[in-house]
């Protein structure tokens, strides 16, 4: 719900008179913007003695990266778009006990995106887009133990395959200007990760958001017929 509210601020503050550029030949130069930030509290039980251990791990990822896009009907465009993602994940203990898991999680990937997206616009000024895409990341990430399992401190890297679609809101504050903001997706996901020392692996993954997937947005530049 929070970030829905920020969503309907950024629509409201970029109110104005325009018209939306969505004609066939048009092209839109941009710039994607996410970060979502994730904070939880944990309870550990030991069963043999029912000692307890409270903790917390932050979580905050940032991506940025350009993308292009052109009408090839009216209301339709196709396009591509990089992509360069940062995150950090930090756990931690009270009263100074020892964390069992990484104590500082640190990744980043990069890589581009294939899109064709459909839009829904009201008097050619806001509206609905919606569309699908294929993309391909390469993930470096690396994990710190504390002191006493240090020696379980490794790199890794990963291949990031993954397809879905995207609803997103668009508005047009200007006649060569636009905005959007991601409003739910459906993303399936493969990954196959090189541990190392820890092995490799492989996972799938389905998953689906509405608006609490943290907030990305793009502005972007129109230009062309």
């Amino acid at each position: 719900m929070k970030n829905f509210l920020i969503l309907i601020a950024v629509f409201l503050f970029t109110c104005g008179i325009a018209n939306a550029q969505t004609e066939k030949g048009d092209q839109n130069l941009g710039l994607d913007l996410g970060l979502n930030y994730a904070n939880s509290k944990n309870l550990s039980i030991n069963p043999y003695d029912n000692s307890s251990v409270a903790g917390s791990t932050k979580t905050t990822n940032f991506n940025l990266g350009p993308n292009y896009s052109y009408f090839i009907a009216d209301k339709v465009d196709a396009g591509v778009g990089l992509l360069y993602n940062s995150s950090v994940t930090t756990n931690s203990s009270a009263n100074g006990a020892v964390v069992n898991g990484p104590v500082r999680e640190f990744g980043n990937y990069y890589g581009g995106k294939l899109f064709l997206r459909k839009y829904f616009m009201y008097k050619n000024k806001i509206g609905l887009r919606a569309g699908g895409f294929i993309s391909y990341f390469k993930e470096i990430q690396k994990n710190t133990y504390p002191a006493p399992n240090a020696i379980y401190n490794y790199n890794s890297n990963a291949n990031l395959y993954s397809a879905g679609g995207t609803l997103d809101l668009v508005y047009y504050p200007s006649k060569k200007l636009g905005v959007s903001a991601m409003f739910a997706n459906l993303t399936y996901g493969h990954s196959k990760y090189n541990n190392t020392t820890q092995g490799n692996s492989s996972s799938d993954n389905l998953s689906l958001n509405f608006v609490n997937d943290g907030l990305t947005i793009s502005i972007f530049y129109v230009f062309g017929s």
